[in-house]
């Protein structure tokens, strides 16, 4: 893992070989590393053992690498002991540990003792995760309308448009801060890896009665780093963290039933399409979390506005369901039909951009017992 006197600023043909802005150590004393926020990741580019560059997202819910099982060989990646990992249901799974003898972040950083634990990632183009060690190392900001990491080797920057969360905390490898949702209050540990707003944890849900409180609500699967989960998407009112709100933000609810260790540390997570609208600076030397709201607070939060569930199958997008009055359903989908998305898309990208504002055009072509026709599917607010 990283240890303060592995940080040190990268120089030679590695600086910004990847990203524009070439990260480097200023004059006063401030590390930049140079960050994008794209594909529901907020990532840079990352070298292992002089190869790559591969694209890592910080996610500050981990607390070691997280390297997708393709690049252990590809990188050189060497073998070391199992370890437990738990996830957001509480269940503990042992994973493979492998280490690299170096590892540089973004131009700007060096790791000489850094391990990994292997895991898939749902494929490109995230090939690793970071962990929220990264910020704890110095006074560290994290901006992410300019998509920078600043790291203060010495001093920190101006506050005076910060406040400090008075129930923002860092315990152990993780970071903690109290939100309201409609009028309660929920200790939520803070995750860029997850894409979402906010997800609750299914003893949360079933202690606050949450899963059948929406008369509005949609399916909503998901899958941590160790387990997937049953879950819906619920519209609240309001989310108010320190003096900052935002409104009509969408929650995920675990299902009351899900296998709950009880184990957390908190309620569930606050996601990254909450924690993009804010800046935040971490100063672990006198343990305080510190906001800001950035340009991105008023944007819609992101959910499957489309009404389709698909599944991958043979390389393929197929329908598994097109729920009634829904873009999908509006759009003469039904279970069964295969999905081509737009040429240059993805199959990931495909079922990202249907998490997009409402009021957004989808074009593509999907197939039906053999014949392709079009579709035109405009997504649209469901809960």
């Amino acid at each position: 893992m990283w240890t303060r006197r592995g940080m040190m600023s990268a120089g030679g043909a590695l600086a910004g070989a990847a990203l524009a802005g070439a990260a480097r150590a200023a004059d006063d004393g401030v590390i930049v590393v140079p960050m994008r926020l794209s594909d529901g990741r907020f990532w840079t580019s990352v070298w292992l053992n002089g190869r790559g560059p591969y694209r890592f997202a910080l996610d500050t819910g981990a607390n070691s690498y997280v390297v997708a099982p393709k690049l252990i060989a590809e990188a050189g990646l060497l073998y070391a002991p199992s370890i437990n990992v738990m996830g957001i249901t509480g269940a503990a799974h042992a994973r493979r540990e492998y280490w690299a003898k170096d590892v540089v972040i973004g131009g700007a950083l060096r790791d000489k003792t850094a391990t990994f634990i292997a895991n898939p990632l749902g494929g490109e183009p995230t090939f690793g995760l970071l962990p929220v060690g990264l910020l704890m190392l110095k006074p560290t900001e994290v901006d992410f309308t300019e998509g920078q990491l600043r790291i203060y080797e010495t001093g920190g920057p101006d506050l005076t448009s910060y406040q400090r969360l008075a129930d923002g905390v860092i315990r152990g490898r993780a970071l903690y801060a109290t939100v309201n949702l409609d009028g309660e209050r929920y200790r939520l540990q803070l995750d860029t890896g997850d894409p979402g707003g906010v997800t609750l944890s299914a003893s949360t849900v079933w202690r606050r009665g949450l899963w059948n409180r929406f008369a509005k609500w949609m399916a909503d699967d998901g899958a941590g780093i160790t387990e997937g989960f049953k879950g819906r998407a619920v519209r609240m009112q309001s989310l108010t963290l320190g003096d900052v709100a935002m409104t009509s933000p969408v929650v995920q609810l675990i299902a009351p039933d899900t296998i709950d260790s009880g184990r957390q540390a908190a309620d569930g997570l606050m996601g990254l399409d909450v924690l993009r609208r804010l800046n935040l600076f971490v100063d672990a030397g006198d343990n305080s979390l510190w906001i800001k709201p950035n340009a991105l607070l008023g944007r819609p939060f992101s959910y499957n506005r489309s009404g389709l569930t698909l599944r991958r199958a043979k390389g393929h997008l197929v329908v598994v369901a097109a729920l009634p009055d829904t873009p999908a359903a509006k759009a003469g989908l039904a279970p069964g039909d295969v999905i081509h998305p737009p040429p240059g898309l993805s199959p990931l990208r495909f079922v990202q951009s249907l998490s997009d504002d409402p009021g957004v055009v989808l074009n593509f072509q999907a197939e039906r017992d053999g014949k392709a026709f079009p579709v035109r599917l405009v997504l649209q607010d469901l809960i």
